[in-house]
């Protein structure tokens, strides 16, 4: 197995030895496989890069082609549970309809039946081309009233490693919903802080710069780099939420590292969990 980790400054080097690493793959078929936190636009860039030297081109490498990655992970040993894991985690093309029919056909009515609001969900927006409004995040979803009746109560996030795929509208377990908002306290600390007022007069991009060198081991892809980047030059609360992300400190595999990358990455989660705090302050102050 070949494993890449691609950071925003080493982008063009490892888009080169990702396209030997494809290289490597197409000619050994079977007995080479790679992998890593690069995204499905510098595959398609490695692929370029190596195609220019080839008399005969090279595809994209399995991690991006549905067909090709459900046979290998059919091949394994894992459960049908963890086969699906496998598949959906590693798996890095286009999640299109096509991708939703190879997942149908591949797995049991049973296991589909456990994920099937995540596929309808999905299958509803691709057919009816339903984009969401990234900036509808004035109603808050009513997390209090559906979790107040029992312990048995399911969550549609349930640990740190699910927030990455928070949804609107998805429920978070009480606990690790508490957990999260306290750090909204440690927010409203930070922006008293002389450095945020120095950061508050540089332009955005000098802003992300200057932050970036705070947390230079941030564990972020290069995509989530450029989202924060492309965040920080159009919404105006950008610094108010990152300065904190970069300026706590952690183990890199602790639970507070999963909680700072999601609010970092996921702007639902962030902004559901920013107006939920804003609102409990309001109504502690009433």
């Amino acid at each position: 197995m070949i494993y890449c980790k691609l950071t925003l400054e080493v982008h063009n080097y490892i888009t080169k030895i990702l396209a030997l690493a494809f290289l490597i793959e197409a000619r050994l078929s079977d007995k080479a496989f790679v992998y890593g936190t690069f995204d499905y636009s510098t595959a398609v860039e490695a692929i370029e890069i190596i195609n220019k030297f080839l008399k005969k081109s090279i595809g994209l490498p399995v991690i991006c082609k549905p067909e090709a990655l459900i046979k290998l992970v059919k091949e394994t040993n894992f459960s049908e549970e963890e086969k699906y894991e496998l598949f959906i985690k590693t798996y890095m093309g286009a999640r299109n309809k096509e991708f939703w029919e190879i997942l149908m056909n591949n797995f049991s009515n049973i296991m589909m039946y456990k994920y099937r609001k995540e596929y309808e969900e999905v299958l509803s927006k691709l057919n009816n081309n339903d984009e969401e409004d990234d900036d509808d995040y004035d109603e808050l979803p009513n997390q209090i009233d559906k979790n107040s009746n029992t312990a048995e109560q399911e969550y549609d996030i349930e640990s740190t490693k699910d927030l990455f795929n928070y949804k609107k509208g998805n429920t978070i377990e009480p606990k690790l919903l508490k957990n999260i908002l306290g750090c909204f306290d440690l927010f409203n600390t930070a922006i008293e802080q002389k450095e945020y007022a120095y950061l508050s007069k540089l332009s955005p991009i000098e802003q992300i710069k200057t932050l970036s060198l705070c947390q230079k081991q941030f564990p972020l892809q290069d995509k989530d780099w450029k989202h924060a980047i492309n965040y920080f030059l159009t919404k105006k609360d950008a610094l108010e939420r990152y300065y904190l992300l970069f300026m706590l400190k952690y183990e890199m595999y602790s639970p507070a590292c999963n909680i700072t990358r999601a609010l970092f990455i996921n702007d639902a989660l962030y902004k559901f969990c920013h107006n939920l705090y804003l609102h409990q302050k309001k109504n502690e102050r009433e």
